[in-house]
């Protein structure tokens, strides 16, 4: 069980286009350009082409695996984000 000391630090980046790139290798050089830590999770949306990736620092991915990750952001997150339901989302 986590507790507040171990909770990721969620930060939430909204584009309008990925620029041609993947979501997935987006994320990963915004999540080093803005040089967010271990315990840091990067959250990509890309509302203009309704895509969003996620990356994780090295202390959080100990925490949540990459299938945890991807069954919440399935659950939680991709019906509402597609249906343009920003704040739902």
């Amino acid at each position: 069980m986590m507790d507040k000391n171990d909770a990721p630090r969620l930060k939430v980046v909204t584009v309008d286009f990925l620029d041609g790139a993947e979501a997935d290798a987006y994320a990963e050089a915004l999540f080093t350009r803005l040089d967010l830590d271990d315990d840091d999770l990067l959250l990509l949306l890309a509302v203009g082409e309704d895509k969003y990736a996620v990356q994780a620092g090295k202390d959080v991915r100990r925490l949540l695996s990459a299938n945890v990750l991807g069954k919440l952001l399935a659950t939680w997150l991709e019906e509402p984000f597609l249906q343009q339901d920003y704040d739902g989302a």
